[in-house]
């Protein structure tokens, strides 16, 4: 690349100066430097930076090695860099930012070794991040003045004007007028300094370029001479061959034919040499100091009791989860998800569509007699009942052969409702006497049920009178099979209900009022969206597009971040200014969008948000269920992209996404904190009954950014390269300081579990292997083991005061869960 460059064991013994800036970085072993200023002993893993025409000196003990980084003029113009000051040695308080350019430098030293031309931008992004750390915090005030000797200004002050001008006529003549000298008073100082003359060191520039060029560029010869600054072509190769001992047009085939490709490319051809791991090893340190470089806020100071009770914590983000539709529990994939989340302790599991066509349950004879088979449903739910989970079952679809109306079909189902209710009653009859013949009244009685959803009515896929009826009836049905049975009805979608307005809600309980036939609790689902801005005939047609359309956003997400909580809160007053303050709500199914392209839903932001809404809305709600558990549970067309937006928690090879271990925290907050001490926004801290366990919960989420969202399906392999963060608002880190008081004295062991770009977040880490498909066993479980959350442990000593100070910094999207545990 022409912004930077790298330079193995760079001898340097001389003094010299050269017009870009050097990082000089010691692999192993020891290096003494001399500048105009300091004499200083660099060690393994020290750094020094040496400004453009900086004179410096560098002298390796036996058996030590360096690798230098050159970073060109006209990128430091860009990054409107000054004068630095920088050296590790010499400035061990600023340990945090030093590292930062230990990891910004590794970074770009493996990409620039192994493929330069495929991560430019990646390349000139750490550049420029590494530059702006120098600038903001080692760059040197205009007043600062290092009083070095008046030679060595104004010898900088001509080699700066060299390096800008050398391609032209250049004499010594013009460079002694800008400095105010005589041709003879500037050669004795050029020479004093240097160690060479001026029209060698004019030479030797421009040989250097000239070498460069024939590397790296197709150009001519003759071209290459006159942009270098030679006179012709003759003087050129005359001097060229001095200095290298081979002519220009030699050289470069020579280096053409050396650098064709050999078995071992990038850093793995040059191991053997050298040892890069002291500096490679920072590559995977940067999530420990990659907030420090961003912009943040003032720190959210929290002031925490720990014998304060603010009431008892209750979570409802795994009482179940949505594994969609019924016949994807067929597949072996699917079931690996469900065996696989153990971590979460889901306590029970919904699906849709035991009724389907595609599960060849309802059948009629040529006379129209109806009759049911079996043997798809009982491997479904054989497979649940042997995992000990319960079961929420909504008791559709209508299988086709039980309505004329055709309008609705999604796949195999059939969105209506039946036209024959007798056929429809010996249909539940018959499923629900199977499932206690199978299964035992005991423990089917445990399970929950509910009817077809009441969402299609908002829909306009039909009428709610029909709806009522139909409601009714099958209520009936069930109290006869198992009375008292918990029946979750009738799923409303709470976002149309904020554009609708809650008649519908009112004339559904005022009819179950007068038929006694109300739901145990008020079944809703919430995916965040504004369905005021789509027509709804949009909306659904975008649901139920196939792959071969490929289909947009199917309605604008909300621009409230709290969305979630406030329908909730107001479902929840409506209900009680209506009479009903006892009834519970539950959430059938909700996630931050109804997209399943939404390329969001594979990043962290995914895990913030699960935090936050589950957090929020704890208090309002009996129980919530996250649609869904994992991709392949989408009726749809596979994406063979492994990360196409899927709002599951695991993608469709089962490798966990950043909102699992989101999930997999709130559970270990549940399981070990039952009293509130503080909560607000982005942090909750509880304490266990005894009060020997303190949980701190922190994450900062950033909501969608409405300008930079993407609302419509872009082709795979823009998945694969797109910045999906930037779809989101950009808040910058988020920094916490906590103060304690009132801890039982004594030792504790601390542990930081966090998810962040880093750590928990398969997909960043897809993109860090390069994106590729995941094509085998092996590729899958490395995934899985590299993308696990991150933790940290540590050992803390309360003192008798029981104060505690802790600080930390989130990055965007980032969750982490303290844990504190009085040993």
């Amino acid at each position: 690349m022409d912004e930077i460059r790298f330079e193995f064991d760079c001898d340097t013994s001389v003094p010299h100066f050269h017009g870009e800036l050097e990082i000089l970085y010691v692999l192993t072993g020891r290096c003494a430097v001399m500048t105009a200023k300091n004499n200083y002993l660099l060690s393994s893993e020290d750094f020094a930076v040496y400004n453009p025409y900086e004179h410096h000196e560098i002298y390796r003990e036996a058996g030590a090695h360096t690798v230098s980084a050159y970073i060109s003029l006209p990128i430091l113009q860009q990054a409107n860099l000054g004068r630095v000051k920088c050296c590790s040695k010499l400035q061990p308080d600023q340990a945090d930012y030093l590292s930062m350019i230990r990891m910004n430098l590794a970074v770009v030293f493996k990409e620039v070794t192994d493929s330069p031309d495929l991560r430019r931008l990646q390349i000139l992004s750490h550049l420029f991040g590494l530059l702006a750390i120098l600038k903001s915090q080692f760059e040197l005030p205009e007043s600062y003045e290092l009083h070095p000797t008046q030679e060595i200004e104004r010898i900088q002050k001509v080699l700066i004007y060299i390096g800008q001008h050398f391609s032209e006529e250049l004499s010594l003549q013009t460079v002694s007028d800008l400095v105010h000298l005589s041709k003879s008073q500037l050669s004795r100082d050029f020479h004093k300094i240097l160690r060479i003359s001026f029209s060698d060191y004019l030479r030797q520039l421009r040989l250097n370029k000239a070498e460069y060029l024939l590397r790296t560029k197709r150009q001519s010869v003759t071209d290459i001479a006159l942009e270098c600054g030679f006179s012709n072509t003759n003087t050129f190769i005359l001097n060229f061959r001095q200095q290298y001992h081979i002519t220009p047009g030699n050289y470069r085939r020579c280096y053409e034919k050396q650098a064709s490709p050999q078995p071992q490319e990038g850093i793995a051809a040059i191991s053997g040499t050298l040892s890069y791991m002291n500096l490679l090893k920072y590559a995977a340190k940067e999530e420990a100091v990659l907030p420090l470089n961003k912009r943040s806020t003032l720190p959210t100071r929290i002031e925490i009791d720990a014998r304060e009770n603010l009431g008892k914590l209750q979570l409802h983000h795994n009482d179940s989860t949505s594994l969609g539709w019924a016949e994807q529990l067929l597949h072996e994939e699917v079931r690996d998800a469900v065996r696989d989340v153990k971590t979460i302790g889901f306590q029970s599991v919904l699906f849709f569509g035991i009724f389907d066509d595609s599960l060849d349950f309802y059948h009629e004879d040529q006379n129209g007699r109806p009759w049911l088979s079996f043997t798809y449903i009982d491997l479904i739910l054989d497979f649940l009942v042997d995992l000990n989970i319960t079961l929420q079952i909504q008791l559709g679809y209508t299988p086709k052969l039980l309505t004329k109306d055709r309008r609705h079909v999604f796949g195999n189902s059939c969105i209506g409702l039946p036209d024959n209710l007798e056929k429809w009653k010996f249909l539940v009859n018959g499923f629900l006497e199977h499932l206690v013949y199978r299964y035992g009244i005991e423990l089917v009685s445990l399970w929950s049920f509910t009817p077809e959803q009441l969402l299609f009515v908002q829909y306009g896929v039909f009428s709610l009178e029909d709806y009522l009826y139909y409601y009714e009836t099958t209520w009936k049905i069930l109290q006869q099979q198992l009375p008292g049975v918990m029946w979750k009805a009738p799923v409303f979608d709470i976002d149309f209900l904020s554009v609708d307005g809650f008649d519908i809600l009112y004339r559904f309980l005022d009819y179950c009022r007068q038929k006694s036939c109300l739901p145990t609790q008020l079944s809703v689902q919430s995916f965040c969206m504004d369905h005021a801005k789509y027509d709804r005939a949009v909306t659904e047609n975008r649901i139920q597009a196939k792959m071969d359309q490929q289909p947009g956003e199917p309605a604008p997400i909300s621009a409230d971040e709290s969305v979630l909580q406030h329908r909730l809160q107001k479902l929840r007053t409506c209900l009680n200014e209506y009479g009903y303050l006892d009834l519970p709500i539950s959430v059938f199914g909700w996630n931050t969008t109804l997209w399943q392209n939404d390329l969001g839903n594979d990043t962290c932001f995914k895990a913030a948000a699960v935090v936050k809404h589950c957090l929020e809305s704890r208090n309002l709600v009996t129980a919530m269920a996250m649609a869904h558990l994992t991709d392949n549970s989408e009726r749809r067309v596979m994406n063979s992209n492994p990360y196409h937006g899927g709002y599951g928690i695991l993608n469709y090879y089962g490798v966990p996404k950043a909102a699992y271990y989101a999930m997999m925290f709130l559970t270990l907050l549940k399981n070990n904190g039952d009293t509130i001490l503080a909560e607000g926004d982005g942090y909750i801290v509880t304490r266990s009954g005894e009060g020997r366990k303190l949980q701190i919960l922190l994450y900062h989420y950033c909501h969608y950014d409405e300008q930079n969202h993407l609302t419509e399906w872009i082709p795979l392999e823009e998945q694969r390269t797109i910045d999906r963060y930037m779809g989101f608002v950009q808040k910058g880190t988020r920094s916490f300081a906590l103060h304690l008081q009132n801890m039982i004295p004594g030792n504790y062991l601390k542990r930081s579990f966090s998810v962040n770009r880093e750590h928990g977040s398969s997909y960043d880490q897809w993109m860090k292997m390069g994106a590729p498909d995941l094509q085998n066993r092996t590729q899958k479980l490395y995934l899985t083991k590299i993308s696990t959350y991150g933790a940290l442990y540590e050992n803390v000593l309360i003192g008798k005061s029981g104060s505690f100070n802790l600080s930390t910094v989130l990055d965007e999207h980032e969750v982490r869960l303290i844990l504190l545990e009085k040993r």
